[in-house]
């Protein structure tokens, strides 16, 4: 977290993208609600409320089982992008926001793979049979 708010705090006052340092929280539904991309990670909890909220993924090294597996996934279906380099990573981001029917193809399959009334269904069927 350090690392992270030197470097927000290195950015000239007026600089195009804004940086904010949050600590640990429990406010991810109001973040993602706000954001257009998740950076970061694709762990069960986070895939599924960054479907939920229609956001494109940028994966950022997955470990191994769980993660590889979403990453492949979201990958698959062309709902993400991923990159192992940090040095790479901004230029990635970069492209991807400069092309912008390229983001809302993403974001449009985002929405098809996303099923946030998973757990609404799930009841309903239970309790149905």
């Amino acid at each position: 977290m350090a690392r992270a708010q030197r470097v927000a705090a290195a950015l000239p006052p007026h600089h195009h993208v804004g940086i904010h340092v949050v600590p640990f929280t429990t406010a991810v539904d109001e973040y993602m609600a706000a954001a257009d991309m998740v950076l970061g990670k694709p762990g069960g909890l986070t895939t599924a409320e960054a479907l939920a909220k229609g956001l494109v993924f940028v994966i950022v090294n997955p470990i191994p089982g769980q993660e590889e597996r979403n990453a492949a996934h979201l990958l698959e279906a062309g709902a993400a992008l991923r990159c192992n380099s940090l040095p790479v990573l901004a230029y990635k981001i970069d492209r991807l926001l400069d092309d912008p029917v390229r983001f809302a193809a993403m974001q449009e399959q985002t929405r098809r793979m996303a099923k946030p009334q998973a757990a609404f269904d799930i009841v309903q069927h239970l309790v149905s049979v």
